[in-house]
């Protein structure tokens, strides 16, 4: 029996001894060491069943093993500082603050294994013990989490991120080539429910023009002739790891902007055709007696990204033409002088297939130089395409 003992733990010896040869010291700082310690966390809190919820203090290490069906086993240690938030306030972490009075801490040992692929964030082991109650006091001496902090320019996520960034620069933008990322300058994150993303980078034009290659590839080379820009962006990634660019500029060294969407004449003969498509799928969708007809067109922008999406802003009256008698519009169809007057703002999409609304146009009634009671004129669903 004795010696059975013996050779289990001298089996688990070996085994844990074989496993920790795998590991590989990891940046604390990572993104993805920061989502383990996060899977970790959250599950923290969870199992509590009374008190406040902890917060992320600091990641004092870090080890992981990868595994060859791309899943990633992470052992971390971290520092948790109670929030001022309950365990069933239905918040998480980040949306929390440091406690200001009577605060504990802790230390915790968590063995977390990740697989993005199949969706796995398991706690496998987990041990937090706390350490003291702190005076309020001390509080003030412990770092902000909140506060804005630099990250390696050569994290996946942050490259990640600010490729999508030049990705959406690039179609919204009416520059006719593909750019791509030519030298961080400067990068930091924030912990928020999610965090925030602050970026100051170079691109440079590729060898890749918009129309003849959709989307950049890696055949696509930075030319070194092209022309640069420097970036400034803000960028934000929530729990669910989505991002989405909250701004962003950039700049030639001439002050010309890759971001900004063209101006379009508003009686070019394109622009009129479209928007005469709109106005027939909103006379076919509405219950009013007569067709309504485009008055004139005020503002109008169109950005590259998905297509052509176009941002216009029109008037439009009613005609003469009862809807009993046209089913669309007709040359004979004249405005009427007398009828109301409606300011409208919508945008659409143009792909070479279809035209798809973007968002329900929203007008208002103009009386005199006063704004009337807000109309929302229905186009149908915001997805369904006008066959060109």
């Amino acid at each position: 029996m004795w010696l059975t003992v013996v050779l289990l733990l001298c089996s688990q010896f070996i085994l844990g001894a074989a496993n920790q040869a795998l590991t590989f010291d990891a940046d604390c700082d990572g993104q993805d060491i920061f989502d383990a310690v996060d899977v970790a966390l959250r599950h923290y809190n969870d199992e509590k069943q009374d008190d406040n919820q902890f917060i992320l203090h600091r990641i004092t290490e870090a080890r992981t093993r990868p595994e060859n069906d791309g899943g990633t086993h992470y052992f971390v240690k971290y520092e948790i500082y109670e929030s001022s938030c309950a365990v069933k306030s239905g918040k998480v972490w980040q949306e929390c603050d440091y406690k200001r009075s009577e605060a504990e801490t802790g230390a915790c040992s968590a063995h977390v294994l990740i697989n993005k692929e199949l969706k796995i964030n398991d706690v496998i082991f987990q041990n937090c013990s706390y350490i003291a109650i702190l005076d309020p006091l001390t509080y003030s001496y412990y770092p902000c989490r909140g506060c804005w902090k630099p990250i390696d320019f050569n994290s996946v996520e942050l490259l990640r991120i600010v490729k999508n960034a030049i990705e959406t620069m690039t179609w919204i933008g009416s520059h006719p080539f593909h750019f791509d990322l030519e030298e961080m300058k400067n990068a930091s994150r924030q912990v928020v429910c999610g965090w925030n993303y602050k970026m100051v980078y170079t691109v440079r034009q590729t060898n890749c023009s918009k129309s003849e290659v959709p989307d950049l590839t890696p055949q696509c080379k930075i030319d070194t002739n092209g022309i640069s820009g420097n970036c400034e962006t803000t960028a934000y990634i929530g729990p669910n790891h989505f991002i989405q660019v909250i701004s962003q500029i950039c700049k030639t060294d001439t002050g010309f902007c890759l971001f900004c969407r063209t101006e379009v004449d508003p009686n070019d003969p394109e622009l009129r055709d479209l928007l005469r498509q709109v106005i027939d799928e909103y006379n076919s969708d509405n219950n009013h007696t007569n067709l309504y007809n485009i008055f004139s067109v005020g503002r109008a922008k169109k950005e590259g990204l998905g297509g052509t999406m176009y941002d216009v802003s029109f008037t439009m009256k009613e005609t003469n033409c009862t809807k009993s008698v046209y089913a669309i519009l007709e040359d004979e169809c004249q405005i009427s002088e007398s009828s109301s007057t409606f300011d409208c703002d919508v945008k659409f999409n143009v792909t070479n297939k279809a035209i798809k609304v973007h968002s329900i146009p929203q007008c208002f009634e103009i009386m005199g130089s006063v704004l009337g009671p807000l109309l929302f004129l229905s186009l149908g669903d915001c997805n369904r395409g006008l066959v060109s």
